[in-house]
């Protein structure tokens, strides 16, 4: 993928939440974005990273939800990718993208 469409990837997961700030410019930005909500108390184990460290992996549990995606979402995903990712693209991705033209088409 180019380095635009990861960068603008990386920005959209960022302002939705699935990425922690890591630079300055995303603190800050993260400050904005937190400073006029009303955020839940966090439990008192947060207060100390070492109590944290010392409970292990059972705290921070990654959410055990799988992210679904509809076809229509997948599809738009691949054409996304297709528009600005890299110049290769694999012969699998150039056989489904023609059909699904050809599809669209015979609807139309």
């Amino acid at each position: 993928m180019s380095s635009k469409f990861n960068n603008k990837f990386r920005t959209a997961l960022f302002k939705i939440g699935h990425i922690l700030p890591e630079t300055t410019q995303e603190i800050e930005e993260f400050d904005k974005i937190i400073s006029d909500k009303d955020l839940p108390n966090l439990p008192n184990i947060f207060d100390n990273p070492s109590q944290i460290v010392k409970q292990g992996k059972s705290i921070l549990k990654s959410n055990p939800e799988p992210l679904e995606m509809n076809q229509e979402e997948t599809n738009k995903l691949m054409a996304q990718a297709a528009r600005e990712g890299k110049k290769e693209v694999s012969q699998e991705i150039k056989d489904k993208m023609a059909k699904d033209r050809r599809d669209a088409k015979k609807k139309n």
